[in-house]
């Protein structure tokens, strides 16, 4: 089995990958199972207990050529040329993530998804969003988020690697990959704003920005680093752990990042942007109308921002009260149906 893994900007499907693999090698350990990814992953993000190449060393042809595989799994882009290289034998599966309007259309009308023996949709039917034509929907499966769990523990044991008193505030700010240069630098500059507004106006609060692995401004990142009390990381293995540990989070809108929020529980601030395929805004919309999170365009006055993350911290009752609303939060992981999914095309 083989997954074709884009993880060159962001870290939306390396991610789900990672997600299905897991649950997949302990579903069904039979099965051999290797991913391809167009870089490297960063050290930590990945399971070495799933083998993985990248175009740093091979290329997705080569490895086609290589391991003849009985199913080929792709993740919100179709391959531009579907059959290259492949035997008849070779079964697809797709992983269908809601995409802009526009976008679905294009999809939908892609001759390639006639082929496809299962589609699997990381999300519930509600929140996708689109009518699945006819000719799809047999095969197609809703099995809602594709995320990672914070472990039970995570909180204290995130604290304490931090050096964080019982009683100290921890800010967390990270932008997923970081590899949408434009908008990562946009984040960070707002993020600067609010990272020295609040060293001198929360005492005792640290902050910690995980700028991920994909992010290559270095004068911005030394810029966040000469803050007082902030902690400035190139990623974050234990990311959802870091969430889970946070008394308040800023982020961007993807995917991966909005999901491990959710099932973090985390009180959040979000700066969602522009994507070619998804909608961040509408995505961290329902968390906004859930009271769990505050939204504000890339284009705000840094300063907002800066003015409510500090009343937040300052508030002896606002992060408490937006954490107890994730009780309204109705979130279907769908890590292990996707992987009973993907194991039957393989039998």
């Amino acid at each position: 089995m083989l997954f074709q893994v884009r993880n060159r900007r962001g870290l939306g499907h390396l991610m789900r990958a990672r997600n299905i693999g897991t649950a997949l090698r302990t579903t069904s350990p039979h099965l051999d199972l290797h991913f391809h990814a167009s870089a490297r992953p960063a050290v930590g993000l990945w399971d070495p207990a799933l083998a993985c190449t990248s175009d740093d060393e091979s290329s997705w042809a080569a490895q086609v050529a290589q391991r003849d595989p009985a199913v080929v799994v792709y993740d919100t882009v179709l391959p531009g040329d579907p059959g290259a290289g492949f035997r008849r034998h070779t079964k697809s599966v797709f992983v269908m993530r809601r995409q802009l309007d526009e976008r679905s259309a294009e999809l939908f009308a892609h001759p390639f998804l006639a082929q496809v023996e299962r589609v699997i949709v990381p999300h519930t039917c509600t929140e996708f969003g689109h009518r699945v034509p006819a000719e799809l929907a047999a095969k197609t499966t809703f099995v809602g988020t594709i995320a990672r769990r914070p472990d039970p523990d995570a909180r204290q044991r995130m604290r304490d690697r931090l050096g964080l008193d019982a009683d100290a505030l921890l800010l967390t700010s990270t932008v997923g990959g970081g590899g949408f240069r434009a908008q990562a630098d946009r984040f960070f500059e707002i993020v600067e704003t609010v990272g020295r507004r609040v060293s001198t106006s929360v005492p005792g609060a640290r902050h910690v920005v995980v700028l991920g692995p994909n992010y290559t401004n270095a004068a911005q990142a030394a810029a966040l680093r000469e803050i007082p009390a902030t902690i400035v990381l190139p990623s974050e293995p234990g990311l959802v752990d870091l969430l889970a540990a946070s008394d308040l989070v800023i982020a961007e809108g993807g995917y991966n990042t909005v999901n491990e929020v959710r099932l973090s529980h985390a009180p959040a601030v979000f700066l969602p942007s522009q994507r070619g395929l998804d909608d961040q805004v509408e995505r961290v919309a329902q968390l906004e109308r859930l009271g769990v999170a505050h939204a504000y365009s890339p284009d705000t006055d840094p300063a907002t921002v800066a003015e409510q993350v500090t009343a937040l911290l300052s508030s002896r009752d606002a992060l408490p009260a937006m954490r107890a609303r994730y009780a309204g939060d109705r979130l279907t992981l769908g890590n292990q149906r996707a992987a009973e999914l993907i194991a039957a095309v393989a039998s």
